[in-house]
């Protein structure tokens, strides 16, 4: 089970780095989200 810490909607204005711009093109910028991986299975 994971859990979400925190969500923000991605904003042009606080890219850091210019060149970023470029990979939205449309400006379709997405949202950011953090979060806690509780439990992990593995075989």
């Amino acid at each position: 089970m994971n859990r979400k810490i925190y969500t923000q909607d991605i904003v042009l204005d606080n890219f850091l780095d210019p060149e970023m711009v470029k990979f939205y093109p449309k400006k379709d910028y997405h949202r950011m989200y953090v979060g806690e991986i509780r439990r992990c299975l593995s075989k």
